[in-house]
């Protein structure tokens, strides 16, 4: 409210100030007029003043008219055309004096827009003419006061002028040729104003009370004149509650009353304060007696020559906690020891950390505004345009890893997250990359995967040890070994020569190669060609190894052949049989820093298995020929002894041998073990040994056998096995000999043993003994035949002899898989 009473005393000021411009411009002719009048009566006729009294008489009856009438006497163009010829004439009269001051005021005061400041230049511009004349001619009443009745004229003029040029003679003029009442004009624009003030007054209000931040009026005396809504959700008040109240009392936390008093004794006087015109964060009271921050952005108006203030008030609680949260993010991105880089969209750097300085050695000053592809080797300069395409379409860009350059122009391994940023707006501005240096990672993980490389190959290695047959297979496996599950380019074997030349030939090789060790001419010996790494392992009996093998100066065959097939590091390993080095093992990488040091371990562990198997292998083919030569004498014993038997017992000559080769193919068809059937062969071969103890008279008798004679035969199997008993066989041979003649029913003897009492391997000398004795000739009968043999195994099947036994010997010769190959007897 009282912002529209400030605007209504307004408008009434505007017409306070049209009035007081006519009554003035009235009063200035009129005592222009009277002065021109005393001039002209005390100086006696004169054209030049009657002028001048005449153009006050016209000046003060047009304005006395408007006054009084509301409407011209003259029309305006004719007092400016009869004014301009009354200055002329005066001109001419009067010389160029009046030029001087006449002529510089009317044009002066007409173009100023400011009439205070006009009449203040008019008037001392007046004085200083005065003051002039009086000073040249001595001072004279008359020419004074027509002077200054002259000028009093032309800032009259001057008044009127004004009006014309700010329309309100115009607005009389309107219509048809009757002019207007100047006071309906004037009405009318108060109404329309104060319509306007209206409308004014109506906006404000709904704009207050619709606006978001609280809107308060304080005025000079610091009471609370105006109070929107905002106002009250934000601080807790009614209106009711805080209108005529002090605002600091109410508003202002105890602490900092005393400034805001300071503050307001300032803006009472003049209108202003540290606060006034500009926005200033601050902290403000609730009605609850809670503390927050807000923004006050405060303005000064003048009501009724009273200063106001207008204050606009939001809570910045939210905004100073983003903030904060901003400002530690941000914080915590600058120290953090992660690199995070941002940079718009044509790939320059916007924002350096850090952890960016750490980890590439650029400071923030050095990179900003410079190419992200500074940062990228020459071979992947493609991928920061690929990520910000991708980013642009809105896809994803996963984690990835890859090589970035440092300052220092090394090479690290990165681990790189990309991310859009974008602006309040949402638009895309740019990207950032989280960076992270995973070099000694990438480089653990190397060697890693060099032991995990290398334990499976040392594993498959011993494997070939396992399965290898001899030396040759398993240096050739080994190389295999190396190349494919090792992963090194090559590898080779090469013992030492007993020759003058002392020379190292290669026994095993495998990988890439393309005649390599051919063109060699490899040696050992403390030359030229023995300086090699497998000629200096074999010489000096210890591990040489040679990384970055491409950047050797020196010449040497082997370095120039090797540099060709792309192999970069190089290992020897002296191959040692106890006192003994047999040669080496010499493996190829194309890494240039292959070999380390746990790798170099595991190797020697394989070098050491590799050694070990050739010996082993060795010393086997060794043992086997000496067991071989032992295995020949003892058949050749056996043999022997079998056949002091047969030269007692013509007509069982080759009888044994017979035996053990039928059992051997029934053994081998049971499925039985070689080393098994080998000692059933050899207990076939001295089955009947205890007839050696038997008179030859009782073994040839033609005729049929005395009861004691057939007791003393019923001796040969323990005969035997006393023979055998203190021989240390492999095999149960005495016990197979013991038991040849036991029944599976327990008839048998010498023990009358049962079922699986009876070793398998007698079991199965027993079927063999009566096919071949019914088969063949006999000095007290004929040879039976086989079909009666087998027909005794069915008729004792499961009573003498065991079943299965039986059944495979039956179908032995069934299905003709087995003939006797000599027939028994002379």
């Amino acid at each position: 409210m009282k912002a529209l009473l400030f605007r209504l005393d307004a408008l009434t000021d505007i017409q306070a100030v049209e009035k007081k411009l006519m009554v003035s411009s009235c009063l200035l002719a009129l005592v222009a007029t009277l002065l021109s009048a005393i001039s002209l009566w005390a100086a006696g006729p004169s054209i030049v003043i009657a002028l001048d009294l005449a153009g006050s008489v016209v000046v003060l009856l047009q304005l006395i008219w408007i006054r009084n009438k509301n409407r011209f006497l003259f029309p305006a163009n004719w007092v400016l055309i009869i004014m301009a010829g009354i200055v002329l004439l005066a001109v001419y009269l009067n010389g160029l004096m009046s030029v001087y001051w006449l002529y510089p005021t009317i044009v002066y005061c007409y173009f100023w827009q400011d009439i205070k400041r006009a009449t203040i230049f008019s008037s001392t511009y007046l004085l200083l003419i005065c003051s002039t004349v009086a000073w040249k001619d001595g001072f004279i009443f008359l020419s004074e006061s027509r002077i200054f009745g002259a000028g009093l004229m032309t800032m009259g003029l001057m008044y009127f002028f004004s009006l014309v040029r700010d329309g309100y003679i115009e607005k009389l003029a309107q219509g048809n040729s009757e002019y207007k009442s100047y006071t309906e004009v004037l009405s009318g624009k108060v109404q329309s104003q104060f319509e306007e003030i209206r409308q004014s007054e109506e906006r404000f209000h709904g704009i207050a009370n619709a606006a978001q931040d609280a809107v308060v009026m304080i005025d000079d005396q610091r009471e609370l004149t105006y109070w929107n809504p905002a106002a009250v959700r934000l601080f807790g008040y009614g209106a009711e509650e805080v209108l005529g109240r002090d605002f600091v009392a109410v508003l202002v936390p105890q602490r900092y009353r005393a400034a805001y008093q300071e503050a307001l004794s300032k803006f009472r006087l003049t209108g202003g304060g540290p606060f006034i015109g500009r926005t200033t964060e601050l902290t403000a009271l609730r009605k609850d007696g809670s503390e927050f921050p807000v923004s006050l952005s405060v303005s000064a108006l003048q009501l009724n020559q009273r200063w106001n203030a207008v204050g606009i008030l939001r809570d910045t609680t939210e905004r100073e906690l983003a903030e904060a949260a901003r400002s530690q993010l941000a914080a915590i991105v600058e120290s953090s020891v992660v690199a995070i880089v941002g940079s718009d969209l044509k790939a320059l750097v916007t924002s350096w950390n850090l952890g960016a300085q750490n980890v590439y050695g650029y400071t923030a000053v050095e990179m900003i505004g410079q190419a992200a592809n500074l940062l990228v080797p020459a071979d992947r300069q493609q991928e920061i345009h690929d990520v910000i395409e991708k980013i642009k379409l809105g896809e994803e860009v996963p984690r990835f890893e890859t090589t970035r350059v440092r300052k220092d122009r090394s090479l690290i391994d990165v681990s790189l997250a990309f991310s859009p940023i974008r602006n309040e707006r949402g638009e895309l501005v740019g990207i950032s990359a989280v960076s992270h240096d995973v070099t000694e990672i990438k480089k653990a993980e190397r060697e890693l995967r060099t032991v995990n490389r290398t334990l499976r190959t040392r594993s498959s290695c011993n494997l070939a040890l396992v399965h290898a047959v001899n030396e040759i297979a398993l240096m050739e496996e080994m190389c295999h070994v190396l190349v494919d599950v090792g992963g090194y380019r090559f590898a080779w074997v090469g013992f030492t020569q007993p020759d003058d030349a002392n020379a190292v030939r290669p026994m095993a090789r495998y990988g890439f190669e393309e005649g390599y060790v051919d063109g060699l001419e490899s040696s050992w010996a403390d030359t030229e060609r023995g300086h090699s790494p497998w000629g200096s392992a074999i010489r000096t009996g210890t591990t040489q190894i040679l990384q970055h093998s491409a950047d050797e100066s020196a010449w040497t065959p082997w370095h120039e052949e090797s540099v060709k097939r792309g192999y970069r590091s190089i290992i020897a390993l002296p191959l040692r049989r106890e006192t003994e080095i047999l040669g080496a093992l010499t493996i190829y990488a194309s890494d240039p820093e292959a070999f380390r040091a746990e790798e170099v371990k595991l190797i020697t562990e394989v070098a050491d298995d590799l050694a070990y198997g050739i010996s082993a292998l060795r010393t086997h083919v060794a043992q086997e020929q000496s067991v071989a030569r032992l295995q020949e004498s003892m058949e050749s014993t056996i043999s022997a002894v079998a056949s002091m038997v047969e030269m007692r017992d013509p007509y069982t000559t080759g009888h044994q041998q017979r035996v053990a080769e039928l059992a051997v193919t029934i053994g081998r068809a049971m499925g039985l073990p070689e080393q098994k059937v080998y000692g059933l062969h050899l207990a076939g071969i001295v089955h009947d040994l205890g007839k050696i103890h038997i008179p030859a008279e009782i073994l040839s008798k033609p005729g049929k056998l005395t009861k004691i004679e057939y007791e003393m035969i019923k001796t040969h199997p323990e005969a035997g096995y006393e023979i055998l008993k203190n021989v240390d066989f492999l095999w149960p041979i005495a016990q197979t000999v013991l038991q040849h003649h036991e029944h599976v029913d327990g008839s048998g003897y010498p023990a009358g043993l049962k079922g699986d009492q009876i070793l398998l391997e007698a079991r199965i000398i027993a079927v063999a003994d009566v096919v071949e004795a019914i088969s063949s000739h006999r000095p007290y009968r004929p040879a039976l035949g086989i079909e009666a043999a087998l027909q005794e195994l069915q008729d004792k099947r499961g009573k003498f002899y065991d079943p299965a036994v039986v059944d495979v010997c039956v179908k032995l010769f069934s299905e003709n898989a087995f003939s006797f190959s000599g027939k028994s007897g002379p």
